[in-house]
């Protein structure tokens, strides 16, 4: 937990309790505040949002529980599971998971069966030792389409019998390696099953989602965050970070033209894919540093930001300011680098900012900040 967010959660006084529906609470990491009623986790982050930018700030609330469309499930010293609650070294065992749907819960719980009856080693992340590292589910919530990923530490094939057993659970099984000291879950795609992809779709807007693309969480508060979204675009918009095109598609029947930008080669090729198969021919994208895009001569009315969660350099706002933007959009699931980030911005005033639970029972959320020009 962020320390300063972990500082403000000591300052609010807890006044509800609720009974956690997750036999793992207070033992898994996972969560933070399933004994704490909705409505307040919904007022502390409101909260929040106003001690860190002070002044009145609303909060769009979430479905409080099977929300999440990807779950990375440890394979370690015994145990697929979880993280041990504040601590690197242990694992928990997980049988079932609140946060997932129940389709979700219920394929995990046939592939831990199928994974343990096959007898693969799992590996052990302090002695960089053994062979299944991680099991990843990714769910299109409304396309209900799961793919299931199996991340090794070696090329060995033996998880190829796994993948057979498993194939009838999903729409799609990937096999990913990664080999080195690192603990990610994720790794180079070595071998699919059925479809390398799952399908996701917001609207009437289709997407491609691989094993190593990022796409939203929530993806019911996605879907309302970027319709509040496009409410602001029109004319010409730059997209930063913009992953399969998820904003980028999203916008393009408000806009002139819409470019977007991302340094992952992969997330670029499915965007170009998703525009092509949403036959939306106004928007162009390019696989390049953000900050080395910037340097390009541009002019647009709107920029969108999505960055990563410690938010942008000095660098980039000055090559964003430059370009002089009517209005900068700027989605962010870090308040501290939204807030120290506008304030970089000064050529900008705050138009509007809100915040959007995209995280129920833990202390995170999403926010929506829209600047325009001075």
């Amino acid at each position: 937990m962020n320390r300063k967010i972990r500082r403000l959660l000591s300052e609010f006084e807890k006044k509800t309790s609720a009974v956690p529906r997750c036999p793992h609470f207070g033992e898994c990491g996972g969560c933070s505040f399933q004994d704490m009623k909705y409505e307040e986790q919904l007022e502390m982050k409101k909260w929040i949002a106003e001690k860190i930018f002070d002044f009145k700030i609303e909060i769009t609330p979430s479905e409080p529980f099977a929300y999440r469309n990807r779950m990375d499930f440890v394979c370690a010293f015994g145990m697929i599971g979880l993280r041990r609650k504040e601590t690197f070294s242990h694992v928990v065992e997980i049988e079932n998971c609140p946060l997932m749907s129940r389709r979700m819960n219920n394929v995990f719980l046939r592939v831990k069966d199928i994974v343990r009856d096959s007898g693969l080693k799992d590996y052990n992340y302090l002695k960089h030792d053994g062979y299944l590292r991680y099991i990843v589910l990714r769910e299109a919530r409304f396309s209900n389409q799961i793919m299931i990923n199996f991340v090794t530490a070696t090329n060995d094939e033996n998880i190829k019998t796994v993948m057979d057993k498993v194939s009838s659970l999903s729409e799609s099984v990937i096999w990913s390696v990664n080999s080195s000291k690192s603990d990610v879950s994720f790794g180079e795609v070595k071998g699919s099953l059925k479809s390398r992809y799952i399908r996701e779709r917001f609207d009437n807007i289709s997407y491609l989602i691989g094993a190593n693309t990022f796409f939203q969480t929530n993806p019911a508060m996605a879907l309302k965050l970027y319709r509040r979204l496009k409410e602001e675009v029109y004319g010409n918009a730059l997209d930063l970070y913009c992953g399969v095109g998820g904003i980028s598609l999203f916008i393009a029947d408000k806009a002139d033209k819409v470019i977007g930008v991302d340094i992952v080669k992969e997330s670029i090729e499915l965007a170009k894919r998703n525009a092509k198969t949403n036959r939306i021919d106004n928007v162009e994208f390019f696989n390049e540093n953000v900050k080395d895009f910037l340097k390009k001569k541009l002019r647009v009315d709107i920029v969108v930001i999505d960055p990563p969660r410690a938010g942008l350099s000095k660098k980039i706002v000055e090559r964003i300011t430059r370009i002089r933007p009517e209005k900068i959009v700027y989605v962010s699931c870090n308040p501290f680098s939204l807030r120290r980030d506008i304030e970089w911005f000064k050529d900008y005033e705050i138009e509007l900012i809100e915040a959007y639970d995209f995280f129920p029972q833990t202390p995170h959320f999403e926010m929506l900040g829209i600047l325009k020009r001075k």
